[in-house]
């Protein structure tokens, strides 16, 4: 998930020698260039600040920012090697600026974090891991030498929810790591940082940010229909209105929801629509995003939209999964040559650091074809039309001689999502234990997902015990496809139930 996290300080009172953290105009113009992606504009009025006012850290900030947000975008290795060294040499700069100064340590933090999101979207997981323990010791300091100081809260907030929702065979980390945390505590911290109630200037400054985080942690981690809505209203408020509609970050980010809302048609227009800014850095996963919603309502050119990512993205996240979007759209059509071109080209292509890309590879080399009917249904339930989605399901015989054991799963699987979709829980209970009972020692996805939501099922109708089950049997199974998603998905659910409890 993206963890730009911009930390905005104070402008001191008074003219001082020692190294400060300074709001100025430069810097606000600076952050908004940055919000718009115009990154060449904000780098330049950073420089401006730096020659102004050497003394002004918060320039190093920006400039951190600046280049955590090319490396992400493009995952350039020139990039992204770029910001490293950037990273540490400014760590060495701010650690030599006053103690007493309450943004120094999530200044640090904030750079932390950066540098451990950048090595675990490419497949390292040791340096996230200190670099994470690193930025929650420094919050932690903080908060005990500043109780009152909230402009840390956002990352805190963040970390919270990402210890809370580790799984448990990782478990052991935060515990090495002594780091605390449940996904409850972090979502009110950063709802409270947006809310900012207190009137901190720079919580208002930094809201675009927590608004984004909290949009990425409610479809990734929390996936609560609940919170996604309360995410979703947030876009509409009118401090939120202007910076959505020139930020492509705020655009993906409400994009997203809308598509894990199953409000499809929303989405598409929203990221049809999305007008580029002059010097706009280049951003194509919105056309990664705008494909799918485009193939999860069968459209006809969904297939222009996700050739025109994979031949304009220069990174290798992403571009496994696009090539199965782009087989999949083939086959549909009946392309088989096409078909079988585009999953042999994930065999060669691309990496295997996000769980789409894991699932496409994972395919790729089992050689198994889908079923036309099942994934027509699967597309159509990802995009919310859920009566179409049922009755191209219901081409499907499952009673049918020679049925392979994944594709029966999937039927069942299939019939339980819809089903729950349209508010029918027990027809859907039935299905779901029907693929966990058969399911659970395949290495297949569908029991466990199936664990999953006959836990929040019981959890909605207060069966506190039988949703507890439920969770911890999806955390107890084995399997390969979407585990690290799935898991932290129950792991967070059960620790919500935890605190709720208490």
């Amino acid at each position: 998930m993206l963890r730009n996290i911009l930390i905005l300080l104070l402008v001191c009172k008074a003219l001082v020698a020692f190294a400060t953290f300074d709001i100025t105009d430069n810097c606000i113009k600076a952050h908004q260039a940055m919000l718009r992606l115009q990154l060449n504009e904000a780098g330049i009025l950073i420089s401006r600040e730096k020659a102004a006012r050497p003394e002004n850290q918060l320039a190093i900030v920006l400039e951190n920012n600046i280049a955590f947000l090319k490396a992400i975008l493009s995952e350039d290795q020139k990039e992204i090697a770029a910001m490293g060294a950037l990273a540490k040499r400014s760590i060495e700069i701010i650690e030599k600026s006053d103690k007493a100064d309450a943004y120094r340590r999530p200044a640090l933090a904030q750079i932390h974090l950066q540098m451990a999101y950048i090595d675990a979207r490419f497949g390292s997981y040791l340096s996230p891991s200190l670099e994470i323990g690193r930025a929650y010791r420094l919050l932690d300091l903080n908060h005990d030498q500043f109780p009152q100081f909230k402009a840390g809260d956002p990352q805190t907030g963040l970390l919270h929810i990402l210890i809370g929702s580790i799984p448990s065979e990782y478990r052991w980390l935060p515990d090495l790591l002594q780091m605390e945390g449940s996904v409850k505590q972090g979502q009110a911290e950063i709802f409270a940082s947006i809310e900012n109630r207190t009137g901190d200037k720079i919580l208002s400054l930094i809201a675009p940010e927590c608004l984004l985080m909290l949009s990425l942690i409610a479809v990734q981690v929390a996936d609560e229909e609940i919170m996604q809505l309360q995410v979703l209203k947030l876009f509409s408020e009118s401090k939120f209105d202007l910076i959505t509609s020139q930020s492509p970050l705020l655009l993906y980010a409400q994009a997203t929801l809308l598509m894990k809302l199953g409000r499809n048609d929303e989405a598409i227009t929203l990221l049809s629509n999305c007008q580029f800014n002059t010097g706009q850095y280049p951003f194509p996963v919105l056309d990664y995003y705008l494909g799918i919603a485009k193939l999860n309502r069968l459209d006809k050119d969904a297939n222009k939209i996700l050739l025109g990512f994979t031949s304009t993205f220069k990174g290798k996240n992403l571009i496994n999964s696009a090539y199965q979007k782009l087989a999949w759209y083939y086959l549909l059509q009946g392309d088989k040559a096409n078909y079988v071109s585009y999953m042999e080209r994930i065999q060669s292509n691309g990496e295997q650091n996000t769980e789409s890309d894991k699932k496409a590879y994972q395919d790729a080399i089992s050689g198994r074809e889908p079923n036309v009917d099942l994934l027509k249904s699967r597309l159509l339930f990802d995009g919310g039309y859920y009566q179409r989605a049922s009755e191209q399901l219901s081409r499907f015989n499952p009673s049918k001689a020679g049925i392979p054991a994944h594709d029966y799963l999937e039927y069942y699987y299939r019939k339980a999502r819809i089903l729950h979709k349209m508010d029918k829980y027990d027809e859907a209970l039935a299905y779901y234990i029907i693929v966990l009972n058969q399911g659970s020692n395949s290495t297949f996805y569908f029991a466990a997902n199936s664990a999953l939501n006959m836990g929040e099922i019981y959890e909605s109708r207060h069966q506190k015990e039988k949703a507890k089950t439920s969770y911890e049997k999806c955390l107890s199974l084995k399997y390969t496809e979407y585990k690290n998603g799935i898991s932290m998905k129950a792991r967070a659910r059960l620790n919500l139930m935890k605190k709720s409890t208490n």
